[in-house]
């Protein structure tokens, strides 16, 4: 408590309980192997989103490829993913804990290189699920809409696969899904094509990659260039694009 008190300084202020009110209000357990995707920081009003990010991606990172991979897990007999790789009868768990770590990070809005990891772990990921008119995709689980051969799926699978996606919001399905739909003139008539642009300007936000959330805003401020509301959904994207470019003070491009 002293030393989180003198770290914070003037930036928090302790705060007592009303009469009558306990002391503690709630507490979270976090599972111990858990911790280290477990973190928040607080950083000074005025920083560049940029500085932000590029920090964030750095200490997933060390998350990742120092905390995680040699962290021991008990699906893994006690033993770290790097001991874990040269036993033969760990391969299964192993890779199970490789889409776990994969689901975790997605919910932290980190994108898992999944084929990397497993290379590195010298693992195979898993193999993509054959698929006919007849393959109940409604019935899928998360796990097995992700190993779903996006680019082989006819227009209809594409566009059931995209209704679940949007539900489940998988960050890397998700983006494949869309881009497809959207590569797809028969498919792109069948969606809403600005809640796509909009939900790839997100994603990609999220991940770090702004450049490509900003061409996202471009292609998306395309859209019914000359219809009614033309003028409404120009200020809609030209705001996003601001806010995305706001992010970076030395953006060439954020002056204009």
């Amino acid at each position: 408590k002293l030393l989180f008190e003198e770290a914070a300084g003037e930036n928090v202020e302790a705060v007592k309980p009303a009469d009558g009110e306990e002391g503690s209000v709630g507490s979270r357990s976090i599972p111990s192997q858990l911790r280290l995707l477990h973190w928040q920081w607080h950083s000074p009003a005025k920083t560049p989103g940029v500085v932000v990010e590029n920090l964030e991606q750095q200490k997933w990172r060390e998350v990742i490829e120092e905390g995680w991979i040699n962290q021991p897990q008990e699906a893994l007999r006690g033993k770290s993913p790097r001991d874990a790789m040269d036993d033969e009868d760990l391969r299964l768990p192993l890779t199970a804990s490789v889409y776990t770590l994969d689901a975790l990070c997605d919910r932290n809005n980190n994108a898992l290189d999944i084929e990397e990891l497993c290379a590195r772990l010298s693992l195979k990921p898993a193999s993509p699920i054959s698929v006919t008119d007849e393959t109940p995709l409604n019935a899928f689980s998360a796990m097995q809409l992700n190993r779903l051969p996006v680019k082989e799926l006819n227009d209809t699978q594409l566009n059931l696969a995209l209704n679940r996606s949007l539900l489940l919001h998988h960050s890397r399905f998700l983006y494949d899904v869309l881009t497809e739909a959207l590569g797809r003139p028969s498919c792109a008539e069948e969606i809403n094509r600005e809640r796509a642009y909009m939900s790839l300007v997100e994603l990609c936000k999220a991940q770090y990659r702004r450049g490509e959330a900003i061409e996202w805003v471009k292609k998306g401020a395309e859209l019914d260039s000359d219809g009614p509301n033309a003028f409404q959904q120009q200020v809609v994207w030209k705001l996003r694009e601001l806010t995305i470019r706001l992010d970076d003070p030395d953006d060439p491009e954020l002056k204009p």
